[in-house]
């Protein structure tokens, strides 16, 4: 009995091996079949989870307020009630004395 060359496992298992190593059918199977592939990442949950935690993390938009008011900074330590109160209380304490 012979076995016919086109159907022997050897011969068949060569022609699979080179055809799944062929750059030319790997090509041709990849322009035909682009068109049809579409997976629009930027619409995914993770995708936006993403994008929203880089407000977050972002140092420099993390910073960027504190440089926009870190000149603006108008708090005067004699209008306090403490600096009011110990000037009072240096005041009676000087008066107290007798020069």
């Amino acid at each position: 009995m012979r076995m016919d060359a086109s159907v022997h496992p050897i011969v068949t298992r060569g022609i699979e091996v080179s055809e799944m190593l062929s750059d030319a059918l790997y090509k041709e199977d990849w322009n035909m079949e682009r068109d049809l592939i579409y997976y629009p990442v930027n619409v995914t949950p993770m995708y936006e989870t993403m994008k929203n935690n880089k407000t977050f993390q972002s140092d420099l938009i993390y910073r960027e307020k504190y440089h926009e008011e870190k000149f603006k900074n108008t708090f005067n330590q004699c209008d306090t009630a403490k600096y009011a109160d110990d000037h009072k209380i240096k005041v009676r304490h000087f008066s107290n004395y007798i020069l």
